[in-house]
């Protein structure tokens, strides 16, 4: 048994807000430990434990916390770096070639009457079909291999097959058939 004040959470409204953190984790949110603690120093207001006046809960208090829930750890989702996808580092750098070909050429800002225009190019040129298909077999996706799918995948939906006993398509055909009758 620990000395000092008891926790400001019961253990189900403690669990509640471990479980919100693991959610959002879940969904590659992630929070610090700052913006964990003003988080439940929200829920405290909102449950009534504490006024809005009072002051925010501290680190102190995340540490304790913490301590209660030792299996629990706020986690960082996985950082990308642009580099690792090809096909975005094809487009930045052709972006950035475009914009310095432009300042060369007109001696001027780029201005937002033609970042549009640069934008445009640098994706029409990066996001070329080599370009795409590359980055595909890079990252191990191959676009044309429909060998992990069976045949009947790529069949019609049965969906979208009709028949023409239905008054609606019959009248249809017939407004095609006589256009000059609709009159």
């Amino acid at each position: 048994m620990k000395s000092g004040p008891s926790p400001l959470f019961s253990l189900e409204q403690e669990a509640h807000l471990v479980n919100y953190f693991k959610q959002m984790s879940d969904i590659g949110y992630s929070y610090t430990r700052v913006e964990a603690t003003a988080l439940a120093s929200d829920y405290a207001v909102s449950i009534r434990l504490k006024d809005e006046t009072d002051k925010q809960l501290s680190l102190q208090w995340f540490r304790s916390f913490m301590d209660r829930w030792p299996d629990f750890k706020l986690q960082k989702p996985p950082a990308y770096s642009y580099k690792s996808f090809t096909t975005t580092s094809w487009v930045v750098l052709v972006l950035s070639h475009s914009c310095h070909k432009f300042m060369r050429e007109n001696h001027c800002k780029i201005t937002r009457y033609n970042v549009g225009e640069l934008c445009t190019n640098a994706y029409v040129k990066g996001l070329s079909p080599d370009n795409l298909r590359s980055s595909f077999r890079r990252s191990g996706i191959y676009s044309l291999d429909k060998s992990p799918y069976p045949q009947q995948m790529n069949l019609p939906a049965t969906v979208y097959t009709q028949t023409e006993t239905d008054g609606q398509n019959q009248e249809t055909n017939d407004i095609i058939d006589h256009p000059n009758d609709i009159n």
